[in-house]
């Protein structure tokens, strides 16, 4: 319900030269969030809670609901603050009454491609618990493994304006591919990885992954379709990452349990490289637009 129209809404209020900065601003203020969020919690289970190490069920109680609070002023900021640009108008009874239309016609041949490699590549891309198996198998610490975590956040925060910027100016597709190849390098690299060294900066660089594709996946899609098609394309670019994000942690997880980490990160990484190889011949970049 939120995604597709908060992204729909962001691609129509900024200019098409802008569109992925502001894609990687919205990323890296949730990966912000990621990061502080959790912090106030832990703080404040320590200001209320008798015990640190084990709260009451009425501790979590108290966290959660002053966690309400921001997300209550969020909504009230998006009720009466943010205002959607110019559309056509048509009236209550046909917007609600009219069949949601998640369909692939009207859309070109270059959207299906590009919706089918984010399908492939979201199936090399299972849940990033596994990353932290990986580095608690090599010694890390539960602690030394939330400090690890926190620096990929903070790696999120810098590189998603970078890449968001320079998705403007260079292209999302030479963006994504290289985020995309950028990944699979992690991955084949996570197969190999013997020392906490080497973790530390895996995870750096998978922070710039981030950086570099999401903001830039999110601005192609307003860019290879119509204005009026941007909220059913983006419905259909998140249900193209929901359908295949569940199956790719099971592929993870059967590799890891039938042959260990090594071949489980290498499949992973193999399938990561391939949709971005098949990114660069299939999917045409759109042209660029000038500025003013």
């Amino acid at each position: 319900i939120r995604s597709a129209p908060r992204d729909a809404l962001i691609a129509d209020t900024v200019s098409s030269e802008e569109r992925g900065l502001a894609f990687g601003f919205h990323r890296a203020m949730d990966h912000t969030g990621a990061v502080i969020g959790p912090l106030i919690g832990y703080m404040l289970l320590r200001l209320f809670a008798a015990d640190h190490n084990f709260p009451a069920a009425h501790d979590y109680s108290r966290i959660f609901l002053i966690a309400s609070i921001p997300a209550l002023a969020a909504v009230m900021v998006a009720a009466f603050f943010v205002r959607e640009p110019g559309k056509k108008a048509h009236s209550n009874t046909d917007a609600f009454t009219a069949p949601p239309r998640l369909s692939l016609r009207g859309f070109d041949g270059n959207f299906k491609r590009f919706l089918v490699l984010v399908a492939l590549f979201t199936l090399s891309n299972s849940s990033d618990a596994f990353l932290l198996l990986r580095a608690q198998t090599l010694g890390f610490s539960v602690t030394t493994l939330m400090l690890l975590w926190a620096m990929l956040h903070v790696s999120k925060v810098i590189s998603s304006l970078v890449g968001g910027d320079l998705s403007d100016r260079l292209g999302r597709r030479r963006l994504i591919v290289s985020g995309w190849i950028l990944y699979a390098a992690v991955y084949i690299g996570f197969a190999f990885v013997t020392n906490a060294i080497s973790v530390w900066v895996l995870f750096l660089v998978y922070g710039i992954y981030f950086g570099l594709a999401e903001g830039a996946e999110k601005a192609l899609v307003a860019d290879l379709v119509r204005p009026e098609q941007r909220g059913t394309a983006y419905g259909l670019y998140n249900l193209a990452f929901g359908i295949t994000v569940l199956p790719a942690s099971l592929l993870m997880g059967a590799l890891w349990t039938w042959w260990g980490p090594t071949p489980a990160f290498l499949v992973s990484g193999a399938l990561g490289a391939t949709a971005a190889v098949l990114m660069l011949i299939l999917v045409k970049a759109p042209a660029r637009p000038q500025p003013a």
